[in-house]
């Protein structure tokens, strides 16, 4: 009998744990569909965790964004609920995701409402689109193509690494400004902003986004190995020789030790730390630089975009504004939002 790959019983173990907490999830933060619905906040509400409310600075239409944690619970929710009392209210104007062309392809063919894959891979994104087209409003896609994305990231691990063996010559001097300045403009850029109101730590630990975070941690692996077999096996595989190899490994080392000088100690310790510093370098950078910043200019050009249209076609007669009540709801990733609020703060 040939032995079945050790990720592939990890694969299905994720699929029944998953498929128990989501129905576990949509139970426990389903929201009940009655007549009426939550109110909705007012520009700069800060009473509704993971969200921010304010005009866009030129054309003074109202921008909603949602934070997400991707697949949880109460933040599909939450994405839902507050697109659906626009809705209501009738002043829903556009719902923007966090999602290019291709992705939304792939995740609307491979798991449509309705089927089994969709209750175990529920997003907020689909819920979003979903609510909004029950009231007559497209969803727009606002991120950065696919294939952009994993060029820049290319590009900006080669730059890196010829960064970092550039010492002397300006690389670690740039590689330290990259993260600094895209900290500052996506993280915490509060600083200097007319508002100053942000998300913060916070509405990450909102005990409701907590309770549910760990079907958030089943379901993006899970995700990925079905969008993507070959790297999800890959991933799988490494995550389970980790669980396998790792403690056995430590538990060798440990008992290693009183058999080792103190310098010995010293220089492991020196070269895990070299070892650890190194690859946190190479990973703020690229996640702060090509995942945060770029990607925050596309989505809030495309947000713009839907905030100079639904200004076009709130004037009335001889240009006198008579539609200024529509929002344009964007639900997005909560590490976008405070960097695509600062952007969207700005006229230029």
């Amino acid at each position: 009998m040939v032995p079945r790959p050790r990720w592939s019983s990890a694969v299905g173990l994720l699929v029944v744990l998953a498929t128990s907490l989501s129905l576990s999830g949509c139970l426990a933060f389903q929201l009940p569909s009655s007549s009426s619905p939550p109110p909705v906040p007012a520009v700069g509400d800060r009473r509704s965790r993971q969200t921010l409310t304010f005009p866009d600075a030129r054309t003074g239409i109202t921008v909603h964004l949602v934070g997400s944690m991707h697949y949880n619970p109460y933040s599909i929710a939450k994405a839902s609920s507050i697109v659906r009392s626009y809705g209501e209210a009738g002043s829903l104007g556009s719902v923007v995701v966090e999602q290019c062309p291709a992705r939304w392809e792939k995740v609307t063919e491979l798991h449509p409402r309705g089927t089994v894959l969709r209750a175990v891979l529920d997003n907020e994104m689909q819920a979003a689109a979903e609510a909004g087209e029950a009231f007559g409003t497209d969803v727009v896609l606002g991120d950065e193509t696919i294939d952009t994305v994993d060029a820049r990231v290319k590009e900006a691990f080669v730059e890196t690494a010829k960064d970092l063996a550039n010492p002397l010559g300006g690389g670690w001097a740039a590689i330290a400004s990259d993260i600094r300045t895209a900290y500052s403009e996506a993280i915490d850029p509060a600083m200097g902003d007319k508002d100053g109101v942000y998300l913060s730590a916070l509405d990450l630990l909102d005990p409701k986004l907590l309770l549910a975070s760990p079907l958030s941690f089943l379901r993006y692996p899970l995700a990925i190995v079905i969008k993507a077999p070959l790297l999800g096996a890959a991933l799988i595989s490494l995550l389970t020789f980790l669980t396998i190899n790792g403690p056995a490994e430590l538990a060798a080392e440990a008992g290693g030790l009183a058999d080792m000088s103190l310098v010995d100690i010293l220089v492991e310790m020196v070269e895990g730390a070299a070892a650890f510093t190194l690859e946190t370098v190479i990973l703020a950078r690229i996640f702060l630089t090509v995942l945060l910043v770029e990607r925050n200019e596309v989505l809030a050009r495309n947000i713009r975009a839907e905030c100079i249209r639904l200004a076009d076609e709130g004037k009335g007669l001889f240009g006198r504004k008579s539609n200024t009540d529509k929002v344009c709801v964007a639900v997005l990733g909560m590490a976008h939002c405070n960097g695509v609020k600062s952007l969207l703060m700005d006229e230029k």
